[in-house]
């Protein structure tokens, strides 16, 4: 395991997968790290057959749950798991840093989109894995197929509600560009899928072009949605967070190189940008 002790004294430690390769664990650490909330990070493998998964495990954790994030809370005297139950639970105990939106009608939005991202999107998930670090060409198959489209329209639908409804209610001031104003807890949940987008070439740009299209006759209905990504890939946090992705020793075979049958070369990126 790779322990990354905080600079300022904690009660918290999160445990992890791998930060290339686990979506889940690095919703939470993003958001640890947007809002500046310090914690100790735990990192274990995710390759089953590796000797830094038996220490997962092995470890005391794993008796709590068998799957990241994991977070332990020694000054309440609690282990909380499963993300969306950790972003309410670091919301709770950092009321000021605002987790969720202030506005109500953002606030019951926001939780409705990042409890789907949770429990949806089965199809980008299980064939587009997370690997922040990998970038195919050309594109295999998959970032094309209908399901594939299906999954990315509902993610623009979602994500170019949120960004009308926001413009509407916070039309006087405080729109900062990402999902509901201010960074909040959808950002951190949806920031994966771009990372998938980047990983295989999904051209989300066309899927959004082409769904105006079909179903208002023209193009640009989804521009919102797509002013938010553009938000999302200039963010400084997550610049920071994608560095340290790129540069995570872990190297699991798993989950490289997963589509070299069709042709696709998986070359890796050296530097944080948002798209090729």
């Amino acid at each position: 395991m790779l322990v990354t002790p905080s600079e300022i004294p904690t009660p918290f430690t999160l445990y992890i997968f791998d930060k290339n390769y686990s979506s889940w664990s690095m919703r939470i650490y993003s958001l640890f790290a947007k809002f500046r909330i310090p914690v100790n990070v735990i990192c274990y493998e995710m390759d089953r057959g590796g000797p830094l998964f038996d220490e997962w495990k092995q470890s005391e954790m794993f008796n709590i749950s068998t799957t990241v994030p994991v977070l332990k809370d020694e000054e309440v005297g609690i282990t909380v798991n499963e993300s969306l139950a950790l972003a309410e639970y670091i919301a709770e105990r950092f009321p000021q840093k605002h987790l969720w939106p202030e506005n109500v009608k953002l606030r019951a939005l926001a939780r409705s989109l990042a409890s789907e991202m949770h429990a949806g999107f089965k199809y980008l998930r299980y064939n587009l894995g997370f690997n922040y670090r990998a970038i195919y060409t050309p594109a295999p198959k998959v970032a094309s197929s209908p399901e594939c489209v299906v999954e990315v329209r509902r993610l623009l639908e979602l994500w170019t509600k949120a960004r009308t409804l926001t413009k509407e209610v916070l039309a006087d001031g405080g729109d900062e560009g990402y999902l509901f104003g201010r960074y909040s807890v959808p950002d951190s949940f949806f920031w994966p899928p771009l990372c998938r987008f980047r990983t295989y070439r999904v051209d989300y740009e066309k899927i959004a072009q082409d769904a105006s299209i079909e179903e208002t006759g023209r193009p640009g209905k989804y521009d919102l949605a797509l002013q938010w990504i553009k938000h999302m890939w200039n963010d400084d946090t997550l610049k920071k967070l994608g560095k340290e992705m790129i540069d995570a020793p872990q190297c699991v075979g798993q989950f490289d190189n997963l589509y070299r049958e069709e042709g696709c070369v998986m070359g890796k990126l050296v530097e944080h940008f948002s798209r090729l």
